[in-house]
């Protein structure tokens, strides 16, 4: 069973608003506790304002570098960070 990070959060411009939602490609876990300590980095990393610099850490504990597209700014901000399973789609047919 393989874990993937969605994060979800806002962007825009003087025009608008729209919520905007990114699952992190770079990287799946399996262990739990890795995924759990990596969605704190993800909140903590957009907290301190540190742009894209974001390292995640694989089931090894690599330090892996990942895309940041909800790098603080005027219209962004964080909604949600989650969890989620990474499932192969079930193909029902009769």
């Amino acid at each position: 069973m393989e874990i993937k990070i969605k994060v979800t959060y806002e962007t825009g411009n003087s025009f608008g608003i729209q919520i905007e939602t990114h699952i992190i490609d770079e990287l799946s876990w399996e262990n739990m506790l890795v995924v759990k300590e990596n969605l704190n980095r993800i909140v903590d990393h957009y907290k301190a304002d540190k742009g894209d610099a974001l390292y995640l850490k694989s089931d090894r504990g690599e330090e892996v570098h990942v895309n940041v597209l909800w790098a603080k700014g005027y219209f962004e901000s964080l909604e949600r960070v989650e969890a989620v399973l990474d499932l192969p789609a079930i193909d029902v047919g009769w």
